[in-house]
């Protein structure tokens, strides 16, 4: 499979993810708030897993809250995170995603990220939710050496509550 995040040179843009400092009675909360989807690929399934259990068990969520609230803007945070996290996943996973299921993936790891921001008591409407998911997406496909433009162009023509509200919809199926 070619890898979801690195262009055909094997280049990949680089996203540092926010060092998780402790988290006390927060896991709890946070656990569950999103639902990956019910894709039943079995490499998609490991690596929801094996994404929740980085985030939870291994306490990444309360990092990634810290850097939401930290960031200049709300959408800004949630693009770094979610990209940030996605090469995290891509490593972690040696790329077993399958192709058919990577954009899937991603708007999952963007729901996930917006769900621990707003636990966390972060802002976060559909317009942000919104913007996000345009510019990750539009990330990725840079990041395989496509053009993004289109994506930008027929994104930003749509009613971002409505793309913000199917987005999580989608991601939470």
């Amino acid at each position: 499979m070619a890898s979801v995040f690195e262009n055909e040179q094997g280049e990949g843009q680089q996203h540092e993810m926010a060092e998780p400092p402790e988290m006390e009675g927060q896991e709890d909360a946070m656990e569950g708030e999103g639902d990956m989807g019910d894709e039943e690929d079995p490499a998609y399934m490991a690596a929801t897993e094996l994404m929740l259990s980085k985030l939870y068990e291994e306490g990444a969520a309360q990092g990634i809250a810290e850097a939401l609230k930290a960031a200049p803007s709300v959408t800004d945070g949630i693009v770094d995170q979610s990209m940030a996290l996605a090469d995290v996943m891509e490593q972690a996973t040696q790329g077993s995603v399958p192709d058919e299921l990577a954009m899937s993936f991603v708007i999952d790891i963007v729901q996930e990220v917006v769900d621990i921001g707003q636990a966390a008591g972060v802002k976060i409407g559909p317009r942000e939710i919104a913007d996000s998911v345009r510019e990750v997406l539009a990330n990725v496909i840079e990041t395989l050496g496509g053009d993004s433009t289109a994506v930008r162009q027929e994104m930003s023509q749509l009613n971002p509550d409505e793309v913000g509200a199917a987005a999580m919809q989608f991601g939470g199926q």
